[in-house]
C-alpha cells in the first residue's frame, strides 16, 4: 500500500485513530501523523530536530501514511495484527514438528 501525506484544504485526510506508533518509533506521545502535520506548517529540518527524528524519517512517513483513509488505516492495523498472530502460530507449529522429530529419532 503506497501513501502520501498532503494537507487538504479542510485539514488532514489522514486519521490514524488510536494507533500506537510511539512504541515503534521511539517517540513519546507524538505520532507520525502529528509530526507530519507540523512538518507541513514548518520546515522539515526544524520539525525533525524538535522531535529528535531524521528528515529522512519524516519523508518516509509521508510516503507510508499520506493518503490512507481512516478505513484503510483500520484495515492495515487489522492485517498487521493478523499477520503477527499467524507468524506466531507457524513458529509454534514448527517447534512442535521439531519436538516430534526428536521423539521419533529417540524411539527408533
Amino acid at each position: 500500500m503506497h501513501t502520501d501525506c498532503r494537507a487538504r484544504a479542510g485539514g488532514w485526510k489522514l486519521d490514524l485513530g488510536d494507533m500506537q506508533f510511539h512504541h515503534l518509533v521511539g517517540l513519546g506521545k507524538e505520532r507520525p501523523d502529528e509530526i507530519l502535520r507540523e512538518a507541513d506548517q514548518r520546515s522539515v529540518p526544524e520539525v525533525a530536530r524538535k522531535h529528535g527524528v531524521s528528515e529522512q524519517t519524516i519523508y518516509a512517513w509521508r510516503r507510508r501514511f499520506g493518503t490512507l483513509e481512516p478505513l484503510d488505516v483500520r484495515r492495515l492495523r487489522h492485517l498487521e495484527h493478523e499477520n503477527s498472530r499467524l507468524k506466531k502460530l507457524v513458529a509454534e507449529r514448527d517447534l512442535e514438528i521439531e519436538v516430534l522429530k526428536e521423539i521419533t529419532r529417540k524411539k527408533w
